[in-house]
């Protein structure tokens, strides 16, 4: 039952931890239409960054959540200003194929870039911090309190995140630029400053994600790429711009993940995203929000034929 229970805790964990990177990747598809392949690069930064504030810094594990958060930001900002933005004005969209193929070159470019770096500074490519040993009692079974603690952090984040995009006045704004772009460039708001700060922001929470990966599990040089791959996942199958389906989609795939590599091997967990993937463009290309909402307004229909 306690190892039962622990495997729960990791898998919602490690959902949550997914679903912040996909929060990022989200927010920046919404915006400005493009592919992030350099998503999971920052996630990978971020994680490196936790392990150098520990090792050279001596610092504690939450003082660099701040500092990662900070940086990721500042260099997804450099990215889109001096590799993205091409434009000019910064007003028009992404409308052609060509333009599309730039974005990718760039994002993948970088992404190749942290790779090989990472690799090079460990020799054996792997970052790792050991994890807290202090629990408290949850119904008579140990949890570790980090972990609690971890989880709340990653919730609190999801809280302010939506509290923005629905309450302040560059959330509207973010809104407006998602829905209608031409609309909104019309209505005086200026898309080149606001695909730069969404752009970079999606970025710093990329490198949280990654700062909080590496809080829990090991991470290696090269697998830039395969995080970028469970964003999309998550991205996909929680339905694009739905902030609660994210998260639930994200703590899905932890919670496979984690009983995945109990009772399968290692191999089955890395084939997961690319299976799920599949499945969900097959069977759910809208996305699990959609398919809830589709069935409800049946529901409804289904119900006002009755009573009429």
């Amino acid at each position: 039952m306690q190892g039962m229970v622990e495997m729960l805790v990791s898998g919602v964990l490690l959902g949550a931890v997914y679903g912040l990177g996909a929060l990022g990747i989200s927010l920046i598809f919404g915006v400005m239409r493009i592919l992030n392949l350099a998503h999971g690069a920052f996630m990978v930064a971020g994680g490196v960054g936790a392990w150098v504030n520990k090792k050279y810094g001596g610092y504690g594990r939450m003082v660099s959540v701040p500092a990662v958060f900070c940086l990721t930001f500042l260099s997804g900002f450099l990215l889109c200003r001096w590799g993205l933005d091409r434009s000019g004005s910064g007003a028009e969209p992404v409308n052609d194929l060509g333009d599309l193929s730039d974005y990718l070159l760039v994002t993948l470019g970088f992404t190749l870039i942290v790779d090989d770096l990472v690799a090079r500074w460990s020799s054996q490519g792997v970052f790792s911090l050991p994890l807290e040993t202090t629990s408290i009692l949850f119904f008579g079974i140990p949890i570790s309190t980090f972990k609690v603690m971890l989880f709340g952090m990653v919730v609190m984040i999801f809280g302010a995140f939506s509290l923005v995009i629905r309450v302040t006045d560059f959330g509207r704004m973010i809104r407006a630029c998602t829905q209608d772009r031409e609309g909104a460039v019309l209505m005086g708001i200026s898309y080149r400053k606001i695909s730069t700060l969404v752009f970079a922001g999606g970025c710093a929470l990329a490198g949280l994600a990654g700062n909080f990966y590496l809080m829990l599990y090991p991470l290696r040089a090269q697998m830039a790429i395969p995080l970028t791959i469970k964003a999309l996942l998550i991205v996909v199958l929680g339905g694009m711009g739905r902030v609660f389906h994210t998260l639930t989609a994200a703590m899905l795939l932890g919670l496979v993940e984690v009983f995945a590599g109990f009772w399968g091997s290692t191999e089955s967990q890395v084939m997961i995203p690319y299976v799920g993937m599949l499945a969900v463009l097959l069977l759910w290309p809208e996305g699990i929000g959609h398919v809830r909402i589709r069935e409800t307004n049946l529901v409804k229909l289904r119900h006002r034929e009755v009573t009429d």
